[in-house]
Parts: structure tokens; C-alpha cells; sequence
């Protein structure tokens, strides 16, 4: 019987299952361990706390793994401008590399105690005070019984889906991966608006460069390039007694919030602390959880609108649609 079964080892499921290693619980944490996250992301100067809180600030110390980022240039509509990270609390920002992030912060994960398990949740249900969770592992289907389930499955919810939540999509958009070479940003993410949509360019680590433009599916109709999801999803409830969500499973923001990696880490060290001292997560504490990150996700998606307002040519397609998803089959 484990303490804690975790969905998921990028960033927020591998922090959580170290967290609560650390704290005396028995974890087990799945993933198909199949590809890898080839991207570059955002450290804004708020989130650099959260790596110490979870007890990982020196990794923002360490230049394979992140590039230092003095601000964010933007050119948006009619206006341009420069935040100075200098100016924030904290001081600094970085460009962290996502695929070196997951395999420091699983193999933090592994020091402290967890175990990994190379498969796919594919059931999950409620047996009394426990959950069984069945796991596709070479071929074969393994059963698994643990006291609290954690989903940090992304943008899949996987598991909270399968417990009841919703996936409430705000706004459907895409990111598509764009041809970019290193030149002189003066360290700075460059943020630019244009009629298809946004885009970005950000430098990291050992002279990488990317730019992504982000958009609506038709506004990125004929666009050639990696394309992954980026649309506002809440899911709701983003817990339940001896359940939650954590990062992107819990609420996956538009790039434009910058809020990937925080979210992956604020939601761990809350749900973390959570079932390490009440040995569990009972419904009081799944409660405010949830409407925590509810809170969470309506005031970045209130800076969105405000963001998008400013454009003629968007802002009037913005939509507060709520749209639920369907649970996974």
C-alpha cells in the first residue's frame, strides 16, 4: 500500500513525489518515460522563491541549466515597452531548459525516496478509504493501491477526469515553433504582437534560441513548425477528498501568462504540505486547495483579457465561454 500514488513526472509530479519523500510518505510515481519536452521557459523573478521554498534554488545557479533574463521587451500594438526584472522583487529572471529541468528534478525525486514506475495509469477508482489504479507496464496490466492519488499529468488530467473534474477551456489557442538565431536581445525575452496572433523569442542556456507564435487554429492555418497546445484550461474541482491536480493538470495557462513553471511548483509544495500533515488530503483542505487555484487561474486570466484588450484586431475575440471537456473514455 503506497501513501501516494503521482501521475506524472515533469516538473510539478517530480517535485511533489520529492516533497513528500522527504517527508516520511511512501510514493510511487508513473510515467511512460516516452519523449522528451524540448523547450525553453520562462523563470520570472516571482517564481525564483518557489525554487527555494521547494529547496531547489541552487539550480537557478547552475548556467547548463538556465540563462539570465533582465526583462521582457514588448512590442504590442501601438506600444512598446520594457519591464526590468531589476525592478521586482527577486531581481532576476531566467531561461531554463525544460528537458535538463525534468531529469535534474527526477533524479532529485529518486534521491529522496520515490519510486518510479515505467507505465500509464489507465483506471482509477475509489475502494472505501483507498484508491486502486490499474497500470499498463510492458504489456501487462499491474494493480496499485495508495491512500492519496496525485495528477500531474499535464494538460490530460488524466486522473482528476476520471474522478469527476472538468476541464473548463477559456480560450482554444496553439504554439507553433519558428526558425530562430541567436542575436542581440540584451538578454531579454521579446514579446510581439502582429494581426496572426503573438509571438515570442527567448534565449537560453549554451547559445539556444527559440521563438513560438501563438495563436488561434486559424490564425496559425498554413504555419509550419512544432505545434503544441497552449490554450486557458481550469480544471474544476482541481481536488477532492484524497485526490488533486497539481500544475498543468491543474490549470494550464496561455503562454502570455508566463505562469508554467510557477504553477508546477506552488501547486506541489501546497498539496505537499497538505497530505504530509494531515497524513492524507481530507475535504476541508481539498476544498480551499481548489478554490486557491481557481483564485489563481481567474486573476491570470483577468490580466489576459486586460493584455488582448489593447490589440484592435483580438481583442474582440476574446471569450469567456465556458466550455467543459468530456471525462477521458
Amino acid at each position: 500500500m503506497l501513501d501516494v500514488l503521482v501521475c506524472g513526472a515533469g516538473p510539478a509530479g517530480a517535485t511533489v513525489s520529492a516533497l513528500l519523500s522527504n517527508g516520511g510518505m511512501n510514493v510511487a510515481v508513473v510515467d511512460p518515460m516516452v519523449g522528451t519536452t524540448e523547450r525553453l521557459e520562462l523563470v520570472a523573478p516571482s517564481t525564483t522563491r518557489l525554487f527555494d521554498a521547494v529547496g531547489l534554488g541552487s539550480l537557478l545557479r547552475d548556467p547548463d541549466l538556465v540563462r539570465f533574463c533582465s526583462g521582457i521587451r514588448r512590442d504590442w500594438g501601438a506600444k512598446v515597452s520594457v519591464e526590468e526584472f531589476l525592478s521586482h522583487r527577486g531581481g532576476a529572471g531566467y531561461a531554463i531548459d525544460r528537458r535538463r529541468l525534468d531529469r535534474v528534478l527526477r533524479e532529485v525525486s529518486r534521491k529522496a525516496g520515490a519510486r518510479f514506475i515505467c507505465g500509464r495509469i489507465v483506471a482509477v477508482e475509489r475502494e472505501h478509504s483507498m484508491f486502486r489504479a490499474r497500470v499498463r507496464r510492458d504489456g501487462l496490466n499491474i494493480t496499485v493501491f495508495a491512500r492519496t492519488v496525485v495528477d500531474a499529468s499535464g494538460r490530460a488530467a488524466a486522473l482528476a477526469r476520471r474522478l469527476g473534474a472538468r476541464r473548463v477551456l477559456h480560450e482554444a489557442l496553439l504554439a507553433c515553433r519558428k526558425e530562430a538565431v541567436p542575436t542581440d536581445t540584451r538578454g531579454r525575452l521579446l514579446v510581439e504582437s502582429h494581426s496572426a496572433g503573438w509571438s515570442y523569442r527567448l534565449e537560453g542556456p549554451e547559445g539556444r534560441c527559440e521563438a513560438w507564435e501563438v495563436g488561434s487554429k486559424a490564425d496559425l492555418r498554413g504555419s509550419r513548425g512544432q505545434v503544441v497546445d497552449a490554450s486557458s484550461v481550469l480544471c474544476f474541482p482541481s481536488a477532492g477528498p484524497g485526490w488533486a491536480a497539481i500544475g498543468d493538470a491543474a490549470a494550464s495557462f496561455d503562454p502570455l501568462c508566463s505562469q508554467g513553471i510557477a504553477n508546477a511548483l506552488s501547486t506541489a509544495l501546497a498539496i505537499a504540505g497538505a497530505v504530509v500533515s494531515n497524513a492524507g488530503l481530507g475535504e476541508p483542505a481539498a476544498r480551499a486547495y481548489s478554490e486557491a487555484v481557481r483564485r489563481t487561474f481567474e486573476n491570470a486570466e483577468h490580466g489576459r483579457r486586460l493584455t488582448y484588450s489593447t490589440l484592435p484586431d483580438r481583442g474582440h475575440r476574446y471569450s469567456t465561454e465556458l466550455t467543459p471537456s468530456a471525462p477521458p473514455s
